[in-house]
């Protein structure tokens, strides 16, 4: 049987020792013939820091991580038991793999550079622009609900 992808979840912001994990696993049970690629799904985004622009590189899909194998019982519990993995996507125990058309997308997109990168959006907290002036107001609790609720706790 040949190798094909599938898609693991993990736990957020712990892709990249997931990756590394794995691959000391696949080293230390000798399966390089059974488990391939690793692969995190990235990409480029421009970012504005102290008023210079600069290229950051972001996960495109947080919490999950693409592995190249040949699914039998023995990988599936080695990649299943593999710290900080939650499970494999799709069915617990037999996850379908990824069609090519899907593993196309994905891997086009994660190494293939992009002409101009993704601006990354920033927002600053209670900070509105409206004609011109900062403005801080926010409309009132319960505003409109035809109840002065300050009064029915006054007790």
């Amino acid at each position: 049987m040949s190798m094909q992808w599938y898609i693991i979840h993990t736990y957020s912001g712990f892709e990249k020792k997931v990756k590394e994990s794995l691959e000391s696993r696949v080293a230390a049970f000798s399966l390089q013939d059974k488990i391939g690629r690793v692969l995190i799904p990235t990409e480029d985004v421009v970012e504005v820091r102290g008023g210079k622009k600069v290229v950051a590189s972001r996960m495109s899909y947080p919490g999950y991580v693409l592995v190249e194998m040949d699914l039998d019982e023995n990988t599936w519990h080695i990649v299943r038991n593999t710290p900080r993995v939650t499970g494999f996507v799709g069915s617990a125990t037999a996850p379908p793999p990824l069609s090519e058309s899907e593993v196309d997308a994905i891997i086009n997109r994660v190494h293939t550079p992009q002409d101009r990168p993704k601006p990354k959006v920033v927002y600053e907290r209670n900070e509105f622009q409206r004609h011109g002036r900062r403005d801080r107001q926010r409309p009132q609790p319960a505003q409109g609900f035809g109840h002065d609720f300050r009064a029915l706790h006054a007790g």
